[in-house]
């Protein structure tokens, strides 16, 4: 029986964070380090820590899919979306929208069919891109990621629609 500890450790602040490496059946590997939980919160307990790890575990083994109608790419979406609704949009939103595909979503997503992203691997992107620094050294805020999160929800929408 595999320790419930596994993939837990403490940080040298006292806070905790877990790590989880995993090999798909369809080839795809995850591999995420998360230190923060759902709040944004830093893992104060082992026990939290171990908690949200048993929790993402459970998540990926069901693998959830995320499904439109019709099999399209993210491109020819966001394509539909500027020609079709963005258009009722203020312009400031426009702009943040085409900020963040242009620097984050394009080269991770455009080319991607929208039935084949899973949820783990929207978790995986929005995990990395959090904890990566960009190249001057500065992290992306939370409140940043919570635009990309709301860009997807635009995108799958739009495709359910379309």
């Amino acid at each position: 029986m595999a320790k419930k500890d596994t993939g837990v450790t403490r940080l040298s602040n006292g806070n905790w964070q877990y790590r989880i490496k995993k090999k798909l059946p369809n080839g795809t590997v995850i591999d995420t380090t998360c230190r923060l939980d759902e709040d944004g919160e830093p893992f104060r307990t082992k026990t939290a820590a171990i908690d949200a790890r048993m929790a993402k575990l459970v998540e990926i083994k069901s693998n959830k899919q995320l499904q439109v109608k019709k099999s399209c790419t993210f491109t020819e979406v966001w394509a539909y979306y500027k020609k079709n609704v963005a258009i009722g949009q203020a312009p400031s939103t426009q702009d943040k929208h085409d900020s963040v595909w242009r620097n984050h979503f394009v080269d991770e997503f455009g080319h991607r069919d929208m039935n084949s992203i899973t949820v783990s691997e929207i978790d995986n992107f929005l995990v990395r891109k959090y904890n990566t620094p960009n190249a001057k050294g500065q992290y992306l805020s939370y409140a940043y990621l919570e635009s990309f999160i709301k860009l997807f929800y635009l995108l799958f929408g739009i495709a359910n629609r379309w």
